[in-house]
């Protein structure tokens, strides 16, 4: 005799319900349209990677201009120096610097002999009540312009 779900000989035996799946399955997908979803991947890698090179571009160029501020400002620096050692001079009357003359700095045209500060140099000339100190780094330069009474 065969057994059957409830036991009764009557009966017929239930069926073998399919197995479950946990889980979604992956839809069937066409060749036109992974050939769709390969562009769009394509394209969004080549928008990220050009914003990837325009940000590396972007920091460089800031870079260079932060340098070049940085350098300009040190050239400055330099030459308001020269125009301090000036003052020094002409309010003590003597030579400071000690190159011979009181209210110039290194005026003799050769640049080997200016005072030199870490990356830099300076040197004044002088006119009537009028100097002009002139400062140099790391090849940039800047002008001051002094004037007494």
């Amino acid at each position: 005799m065969r057994r059957t779900f409830c036991g009764c000989p009557h009966t017929k035996p239930l069926p073998v319900p399919p197995p479950v799946r946990i889980g979604l399955r992956a839809p069937v997908r066409t060749r036109s349209e992974r050939a769709v979803a390969l562009l769009a991947f394509v394209a969004a890698m080549l928008v990220l990677g050009i914003l990837a090179l325009w940000m590396a571009t972007l920091s460089g160029t800031h870079a260079t201009a932060y340098l070049g501020h940085y350098h300009s400002s040190g050239a400055f620096y330099a030459a308001e120096s020269g125009g301090e050692i000036v003052m020094r001079e002409l309010k003590l009357g003597a030579d400071v610097s000690g190159d011979g003359v009181v209210g110039e700095v290194s005026n003799d045209g050769d640049d080997g002999n200016d005072p030199s500060l870490s990356s830099g140099s300076f040197h004044v000339s002088s006119g009537s009540n009028q100097y002009l100190a002139a400062g140099s780094w790391q090849g940039y330069r800047r002008v001051v312009e002094l004037t007494t009474q």
